[in-house]
């Protein structure tokens, strides 16, 4: 079901911020929007923290990933991951807490 672009993007980014590697290679420009270090949001999780895509919305060049993050503790968190596409490949702009209400019925 999650097996797009925008989808390998948010896992590849996910992977590489539970085992303490670089996220380099998953930032754009992001239209000027991108946060400084998305992955500090993600730093109360502990490392090597699991995770499971939930939804996903794209318009355009403009894409939200819903996740489920489960953390050290084995407690599960809802953030969202926001990416852009730029020259044909996505990148990560920000993560935040919670999901984003996407609606399947449009």
């Amino acid at each position: 079901m999650f097996d797009g672009p925008v989808h390998d993007a948010t896992r590849g980014y996910l992977h590489a911020v539970a085992d303490g590697g670089s996220t380099a290679a998953f930032h754009g420009a992001c239209g000027g929007a991108r946060v400084a270090d998305a992955r500090q949001v993600l730093s109360g999780e502990g490392a090597g923290f699991g995770f499971s895509l939930v939804s996903s919305t794209q318009t355009d060049d403009s894409a939200t990933v819903n996740v489920k993050v489960t953390g050290a503790d084995g407690t599960p968190s809802p953030y969202s991951v926001d990416l852009r596409r730029e020259n044909g490949k996505w990148f990560v702009c920000d993560v935040g807490t919670g999901n984003i209400a996407i609606d399947v019925n449009f």
